[in-house]
């Protein structure tokens, strides 16, 4: 009996952002792009590769505007535009298009004054590091959106070219053997991103009123990428000792994420061979945990799966007790290096790990980071049954399942 090709993952170096490439046999997905560094460094080499043994791209999923999600796949486009890497079928992009209305082709309006324009763009919003560690803008004529419709690829296909919803579609069949199911977002969660948007364009004096019939995709994404999360005011630590109280910080309160932007996030399931992926982006955890169990209501929780991109790098706000209960895996990848948000909280460490299992959970980072090594210890490892795997920060993180 053939065997079924394996799942292969790589989860990119990507700073404190997101960056992975899913492989089943020949189906590729690109989810998110990370820094220009990340795809400079890692991406475009590993493309090539595929290109020379002439495989395609099958998705490039950007799950939501940020900048630690979307400047790579922006540099990508732009280079794949002008001298083809790899063959690209299908790209995932929520823009600002896809949150109006349906309007009709002859009543859109792409008029937008230039100078506003430009003072809205302020510049670059692509980020790479310099040799010194040091965060810079990176050149950009053109936002994601613009080199979408410039190289003319499918975008949003499976969705009618609307919205990635989950009001619109939920379960999408990417090949006979591959299914996917789409958890995040909502309409509604999208309407609140719509939003903001407006809210920034009055507050900032650009526009008294916003027309329904005009597209800003360009200044739209540039706003929205660069924009800051309001910080999120936690208790202190519930404990100084250097080995983390599990016990007093899993009854620390939690509150959710409310961000516009994170509650835009692309998050989905992967289905094949018997196997469950789950790719959470940086989704909101109670929309999530509400699909998962309308997804499987015959299921007793927690759902297991094979493997969880855990949500938001590990922060607390996006990875509830509710969460928790709801999902399961032996096998969580984290995706950053911590610099920035000192990202994962020990809250969602301790939250994931304290939960009975019958097999030995592994919880991997593709960094070093120091909230990963304090929970390294031999008195929590073996009481609550888990392994910490911590990559070097300079090769992607391989996973074969």
């Amino acid at each position: 009996m053939t065997s079924k090709p394996s799942i292969n993952l790589n989860v990119y170096p990507a700073l404190g952002g997101d960056s992975m490439l899913l492989q089943i046999h020949y189906t590729n997905i690109l989810i998110d792009g990370g820094y220009v560094n990340t795809y400079q460094s890692f991406i475009k080499d590993e493309l090539k590769a595929l290109a020379k043994e002439g495989k395609t791209l099958s998705h490039v999923v950007v799950t939501h505007i940020d900048q630690d999600h979307i400047s790579g796949i922006v540099k990508l486009l732009e280079e794949n535009n002008k001298h083809e890497i790899i063959p690209i079928t299908n790209i995932w992009h929520n823009s600002y298009r896809h949150l109006q209305p349906t309007i009709a082709p002859e009543n859109i309006n792409h008029h937008f004054e230039d100078k506003a324009l430009e003072a809205i763009k302020g510049g670059s919003y692509l980020k790479e590091v310099t040799k010194g560690e040091k965060n810079v803008s990176a050149k950009q004529g053109s936002s994601l959106a613009g080199f979408i419709a410039d190289g003319n690829y499918f975008w949003n296909a499976e969705f009618d070219q609307k919205a990635i919803s989950t009001d619109n579609k939920k379960v999408i069949q990417l090949t006979d053997e591959i299914k996917l199911i789409l958890l995040s977002p909502d309409n509604g969660k999208l309407e609140r991103l719509q939003k903001t948007w407006k809210n920034e364009l009055r507050k900032n004096g650009y526009l008294k009123d916003l027309p329904d019939n005009v597209f800003f995709d360009d200044a739209f994404e540039f706003m929205t990428a660069k924009q800051k999360p309001k910080p999120v005011l936690r208790q202190k630590n519930v404990s100084s000792s250097s080995i983390p109280d599990v016990e007093a910080l899993i009854k620390s309160k939690f509150k959710e994420d409310t961000t516009s932007a994170n509650g835009s996030s692309i998050a989905f399931i992967i289905e094949y061979d018997g196997k469950r992926l789950l790719f959470l982006g940086d989704a909101h955890p109670g929309i999530i945990a509400e699909n998962i169990k309308e997804t499987y209501p015959d299921e007793s929780l927690p759902i297991q799966f094979d493997l969880i991109k855990i949500s938001h790098h590990g922060s607390w706000t996006n990875n509830s007790p509710d969460l928790f209960k709801t999902i399961d895996s032996k096998l969580n990848i984290f995706s950053t290096n911590s610099e920035k948000h000192n990202h994962p909280d020990k809250e969602s460490l301790a939250l994931l790990i304290s939960r009975e299992t019958g097999e030995t959970r592994k919880l991997y980072f593709n960094y070093p980071v120091v909230n990963a090594e304090a929970f390294d210890v031999e008195s929590l490892t073996k009481k609550y049954n888990y392994e910490i795997i911590q990559g070097d920060g300079n090769t992607p993180l391989k996973i074969t399942l």
